[in-house]
């Protein structure tokens, strides 16, 4: 299996309840949250979102470096590709999540496994979230696409 293009999308998202504020008076409006879809040859393709407080920008400029250096590979990998995406840009974690968590999709896919299922199991039965997750199809339908990478 091999990754033949990633599209990236993204969207600015406003806070409901005016300011986001912490620590020496910062304070924004809106976060930019960007969504990557990774296309394989075997027809599967793995859904991963970053929603960053600050820095969003961030994960645009990585883009730029890391999606071309990933079409090719295995997205099963997932540490083979956590390596590649590490020697491309030092550091950064928040800008190559995206990246990773559609490798984990991808691989819990191709398993017909939950993604909670490969890292060694479920231990409670849910966890409390204080944010909405975006559903993938939001981004593909309700926001700009800013980038595609593919094979020819």
């Amino acid at each position: 299996m091999k990754i033949t293009r990633i599209s990236i999308y993204g969207t600015v998202l406003n806070y409901g309840h005016g300011d986001y504020r912490w620590g020496r008076g910062n304070a924004i409006r809106q976060s930019i949250s960007t969504a990557v879809v990774v296309d394989t040859d075997a027809g599967i393709s793995g859904c991963g979102e970053n929603y960053m407080v600050a820095h969003g920008e961030g994960v645009e400029a990585a883009v730029r470096l890391i999606a071309p250096a990933l079409l090719g590979q295995d997205p099963r990998q997932v540490s083979v590709m956590e390596a590649l995406m590490d020697h491309i840009v030092l550091g950064d974690g928040y800008a190559k999540a995206p990246f990773d968590a559609a490798c984990w999709d991808i691989l819990g896919k191709s398993c017909d496994q939950p993604v909670w299922m490969m890292p060694g199991g479920r231990h409670c039965d849910g966890i409390p979230t204080g944010f909405m997750f975006l559903h993938p199809l939001f981004f593909i339908f309700q926001c700009p696409q800013l980038y595609e990478y593919s094979c020819i």
